[in-house]
């Protein structure tokens, strides 16, 4: 089991101070696009931003997108068979929030390694040809496949993640986050009520999002339409097409932590769009999204899944939030 995080990381947090059109054929060297649907206004004041604005804290700060006030049905009405997608529930968001364009990139989670000195190591879970196996040695920085700095970053536990958002709260004064599960579900839904946010075609995924192609051949329930040129391992943030809300990689590349403790259904769930952070089995947080391992079915917005807050899996990261006035 992974070591918890260095408890120094915490006393230096405290002391802190402040690409194109793809398909299936991506380049390794690929970066985000710019912005160029997203109004441009003077953010120096949080009021001044509305939805679809698009603004960073930092140089080295996530760039985040203002997300719309609004209403949607959380959980699967598609005819699914996991009961922790139902019952489909309405959430409505009174509040505006901001959410990663993009997730968490290893350049990015460099700065912060960099800033706090953290030393936190631990090994990580990945892919072997007969099963997935626990590398004592393997952490962010080394993988077993490459990556660049525009790669999302991944061997990131739960614990890991929230230490990144409370760095980047101190930083910027701004009250950034993980994301609750219904934020992030209505984030990759994005108005929409279909399988994806694209509609219902598994065929279509190609051009949206990176899950497990025809070169990932771990994987018996690969995606055998696409050959994405990626395979086995993450693919550069902002590569593929934004949904409709202007944000990346929402059902592929990499799962992602948000701030939930698992819960077996949907039955009680807030409604608000807060987090469901009951004390019943805290150590399990909720993973929203697809990744590069995942099969089409595997892709859905309604998607959960869960994991030890101290795990670390080479396809999983985090995408962060900020609140705004």
């Amino acid at each position: 089991m992974p070591a918890k995080l260095n408890i120094c990381t915490f006393a230096l947090l405290m002391s802190f101070s402040a690409a194109g059109s793809i398909g299936c054929a991506l380049s390794d060297d690929a970066s985000a696009p710019a912005s160029t649907d997203s109004k441009k206004r003077d953010i120096g004041d949080p009021k001044n931003l509305g939805p679809g604005d698009v603004f960073k804290d930092c140089a080295d700060c996530p760039e985040m997108v203002v997300i719309p006030k609004g209403k949607f049905r959380m959980g699967d009405s598609s005819g699914g068979t996991n009961d922790w997608e139902k019952p489909v529930h309405k959430v409505v968001f009174s509040y505006q929030f901001a959410v990663g364009k993009f997730e968490v990139t290893r350049g990015e989670y460099k700065a912060f390694v960099l800033a706090t000195s953290d030393k936190w190591q631990g090994g990580c879970q990945h892919r072997t040809k007969e099963r997935w196996a626990y590398n004592t040695s393997m952490d962010w920085s080394g993988l077993s496949y490459r990556q660049s700095d525009r790669h999302p970053v991944v061997c990131i536990n739960w614990e890991v993640a929230k230490a990144y958002v409370e760095w980047l709260r101190l930083r910027t004064g701004r009250e950034y986050r993980l994301l609750s599960g219904s934020e992030w579900e209505y984030v990759a839904r994005a108005g929409t009520a279909t399988k994806f946010y694209f509609g219902n075609e598994i065929r279509e995924l190609r051009e949206h999002e990176n899950g497990a192609d025809l070169r990932a051949k771990f994987f018996t329930f690969r995606n055998k339409s696409c050959d994405d040129g990626f395979g086995n391992r993450t693919s550069p943030v902002g590569g593929y097409p934004s949904n409709p809300f202007g944000v990346h990689d929402m059902l592929g590349n990499v799962s992602e932590w948000v701030e939930d403790i698992w819960q077996e259904s949907f039955a009680g769930a807030p409604t608000d769009g807060s987090a469901w952070t009951k004390p019943e089995e805290w150590d399990r947080r909720v993973i929203r999204g697809g990744d590069w391992t995942s099969s089409p079915m595997d892709m859905r917005a309604s998607v959960r899944g869960r994991n030890d807050v101290l795990s670390t899996y080479d396809h999983t990261g985090f995408r962060v939030a900020v609140t705004l006035p």
